[in-house]
């Protein structure tokens, strides 16, 4: 009866929650004096809200304002150019290197506007990657959707030996992955081609892809789901490559401010088959906010396990700020923190942040499951602090929610659902939706979470020891628990 009360009260339209942040929880309220809260939309929908601090405040003085009336420099992937353009409006620069180094020569903080509606496909490794700011740049979408990705156009030929089968003319090794760009999965991401065993089942099974490395060249075999010959329109092929990523900002030992945001609320960011990451190998003079608003991580591709996840930040001194982002069909985790030098914390906010269908991978299990857990929201090692605001956490495979090390997280208001564990894959992880991970003293703290374990699965797993996860305005989910939980609030 208590849960029924419970989730009845919590599903009334326009009911409006704030929550107070737990004692303990280790955020730095000091330099980040947030407010939380969500209003409930009904049906489960729900919007959060954060009041007193944002990393997007253009108030005279702030990191986000001295961007955004610095050096103003603009790129256009389709009309600028990195010799004859001066990074004007009318004569924009091609590249975002070719931008950052003429920010950096400026030596003030900087704006990068990018044109949307052209595309910046794969050229070559490191070819957008390999420049380093040293100075704080806020980058910009404007009139439209920016795309970047590990994707470049292609011509097919039909195979002479396998029917239904097309060819890359001139070769194509190292794929991470192939996607019909007609057809959609139920997540409304490009539906995935099947990568199978041989060439004979790649011509027998529409929908399916074969890795010819025998070949000369190497490429590979292509079966569209409707046995059409595959077009730049219709085929998206990705490449698997250890650098080159799209926006993965390596600060060495001097991490500057850097934002990702859009004009209007009409325009976006989408990285296909490429990994977001933001780190350091050592912490900078002070701390550093990296925010990211209105940012999609679609398809992040198979190399080496940290090229997996789709959005992640690394020895990050300062806040980690994630805004209305969203990852589809991430290789392996959705949202990962790591803070492997452990001596400086990471404040990490995700507000009203998405996530669905985690966790596939080449190789042994094609068309399964990844190896392991594949976690759609996953802190490490110590020092980090997370708070989710109305997440929607959807279809992960090895635990939806995961904490390892001393990190602690607040989730308030969020939905988390559909984990399908990572069993079949040869791992250890029950389905569950939010849990912890043996031997560690990981925190998580909920408050009016929406769980829906799937039929088996476990709504919590607290593999950490008897408090590790604490819950507020919540049902007790009696029976779908595995573990001692506790309260607060």
């Amino acid at each position: 009866m208590r849960e029924r009360q419970i989730n009845s009260y919590k599903q009334l339209r326009n009911y409006v929650s704030s929550c107070p942040l737990p004692a303990g929880l280790g955020w730095d309220y000091a330099s980040y004096p947030v407010n939380i809260g969500y209003r409930d939309l009904g049906n489960g929908v729900r919007k959060g809200v954060v009041t007193g601090y944002t990393p997007f405040d253009t108030t005279v003085g702030t990191p986000y304002y001295q961007c955004r009336n610095g050096t103003q420099i603009y790129i256009n992937f389709s009309t600028g150019n990195d010799t004859t353009g001066d990074g004007s409006l009318g004569n924009p620069y091609k590249t975002p290197d070719k931008a950052i180094t003429q920010a950096n020569a400026a030596g003030n903080p900087a704006t990068l506007w990018y044109d949307g509606g052209s595309r910046w496909g794969r050229v070559g490794a490191g070819s957008t990657r390999s420049v380093t700011a040293t100075v704080p740049i806020a980058n910009i979408a404007r009139n439209g959707t920016v795309i970047m990705g590990t994707f470049a156009n292609y011509t097919y030929v039909a195979d002479g030996t396998y029917a239904w089968c097309y060819r890359i003319s001139g070769g194509r090794s190292s794929v991470a992955g192939v996607y019909d760009k007609t057809q959609f999965d139920r997540f409304g991401n490009f539906k995935m081609l099947t990568q199978v065993a041989s060439a004979a089942i790649c011509s027998r099974v529409p929908g399916s892809w074969f890795m010819d490395s025998g070949a000369s060249p190497a490429s590979p075999l292509i079966h569209m789901f409707d046995e059409s010959a595959p077009v730049d329109a219709t085929c998206m092929v990705l490449v698997a490559e250890s650098a080159g990523q799209m926006l993965d900002r390596t600060f060495g030992a001097a991490p500057q401010h850097v934002f990702y945001d859009t004009d209007t609320v009409g325009d976006g960011w989408e990285i296909w088959g490429s990994r977001i990451k933001i780190f350091g190998s050592a912490y900078g003079a002070s701390a550093k906010i990296a925010a990211f608003r209105r940012v999609a991580s679609k398809y992040c591709g198979y190399y080496l396990a940290d090229n997996m996840n789709a959005i992640g930040f690394d020895n990050w001194w300062g806040l980690a700020w994630l805004e209305e982002c969203y990852v589809g069909h991430a290789a392996f985790d959705s949202y990962n923190f790591h803070n492997t030098l452990a001596t400086k914390p990471t404040s990490v906010m995700t507000l009203n942040c998405k996530a669905d269908d985690s966790g596939w991978v080449l190789g042994s299990t094609v068309g399964a499951y990844g190896i392991g857990s594949q976690n759609h929201y996953t802190f490490h090692e110590d020092l980090i602090t997370g708070i989710d605001v109305a997440g929607d956490f959807n279809f992960a495979r090895g635990g939806s929610v995961r904490n390892i090390g001393t990190s602690k997280v607040l989730m308030h208001g969020s939905r988390v659902r559909g984990d399908r564990g990572d069993l079949e894959a040869g791992g250890t992880a029950f389905p569950q939706e939010i849990g912890t991970v043996a031997a560690t003293s990981a925190q998580i703290f909920l408050s009016e979470v929406q769980l829906e374990p799937t039929a088996g699965g476990f709504a919590i797993y607290n593999g950490s020891g008897s408090g590790n996860i604490s819950l507020r305005n919540m049902p007790d989910f009696r029976g779908r628990v595995f573990g001692t939980l506790g309260t607060w609030g």
